[in-house]
């Protein structure tokens, strides 16, 4: 009889340490994934349709503002506003214990009857803001100063701008905190704000830097005026000093050398491909690192699942010098 109590008494106990196990591992691999779906699924409902220069609001937590910051009243899931309606948006980063996490489209409006513009999606905890710059080859918020939540509550989650072009049709350019960027492709940046950098990761095709072409246009002496290529797998990162206005040559530093994305960075990005297919101009395909032995060193290249995002750099690799990127990429 004792025998037997003390077994009960073992096999509940290991059923409480089963469960309290299951409890601590609850917050990323049960909870976030799932939340992750079902605000995937709620948004892709929301926007379904959403329109060449609108906004919608996708998920959870987020605000658009007018002129003089203020809010605009009664914006609720899945209502759509003009583009120039808005001075600002904010979202709010993924928390558990309030089960929110800001998701918004933003659609540019389209260049002509036939081709599209820009789609931005904020994820989490985002702000972006117009510049109000009086210029007529930019749409409402196609330039912009932003900021992105330096801290992520789950990495499924997390809090970035993510940028895309149509993939079938010309580069799109943009501006943000006052340093022109042409993409060709989709890319994710982060920072902004009081952050103190800027960084770029590009996941399909290219972007283009002009580093020192600031909304007055005119260059001056010791400006680094030659454009940084930024391919896909790589990325790139300037200081920032906020405060400075987007005018001043001082409020952006040099930029890095562009730097293949780590298998940690990659696997960060995995969360892009669970982006609604109705949201996305181009497929979303996060890259794998393959390291290839032989004679001499380990050599790593990016192994892609198709082509397509390469093909906007395969032209830059097709030459007699091509960067050193291409052999990364496999390209060579």
């Amino acid at each position: 009889m004792k025998r037997m109590l003390h077994l009960v008494l073992f096999v509940g106990l290991l059923s409480l340490l089963s469960v309290a196990g299951l409890q601590g591992q609850t917050d990323d691999s049960v909870v976030c994934p799932t939340f992750q779906r079902q605000a995937f699924n709620g948004f892709s409902t929301a926007c379904a349709g959403t329109e060449a220069g609108e906004y919608c609001y996708g998920y959870n937590s987020v605000v658009a503002t007018q002129a003089e910051n203020a809010p605009i009243e009664d914006f609720t899931l899945g209502d759509r506003l003009a583009i120039d309606e808005i001075e600002s948006i904010t979202s709010q980063p993924y928390s558990r214990e309030d089960d929110q996490w800001g998701l918004s489209l933003l659609r540019l409006p389209d260049v002509n009857a036939s081709e599209p513009n820009l789609r931005y999606i904020l994820f989490g905890g985002v702000e972006i803001a117009d510049t109000d710059e009086p210029d007529a080859t930019f749409s409402p918020l196609q330039s912009f100063v932003f900021a992105t939540a330096e801290e992520n509550a789950c990495v499924d989650t997390p809090s970035t701008l993510f940028v895309q072009s149509d993939c079938d049709f010309d580069a799109r350019q943009f501006r943000a905190e006052g340093v022109n960027f042409t993409i060709d492709g989709a890319a994710v940046i982060t920072g902004g704000g009081e952050t103190g950098f800027i960084n770029v990761q590009v996941i399909y095709g290219l972007v283009y830097i002009e580093p020192d072409v600031y909304s007055d246009g005119v260059a001056e002496p010791g400006d680094v005026t030659e454009r940084i290529t930024v391919p896909v797998g790589y990325s790139v990162t300037a200081p920032l000093n906020f405060g400075e206005p987007i005018t001043s040559e001082d409020r952006v530093g040099d930029w890095s050398e562009i730097t293949p994305l780590t298998a940690e960075d990659l696997a960060n990005l995995t969360f892009l491909r669970s982006i609604p297919q109705n949201f996305g101009y181009c497929p979303i395909l996060i890259p794998t690192i393959r390291q290839a032995s032989g004679v001499g060193d380990v050599q790593e290249t990016l192994r892609f699942s198709s082509v397509r995002p390469l093909q906007p750099v395969i032209p830059l690799c097709g030459v007699d010098a091509p960067p050193e990127f291409c052999t990364y990429l496999g390209l060579t």
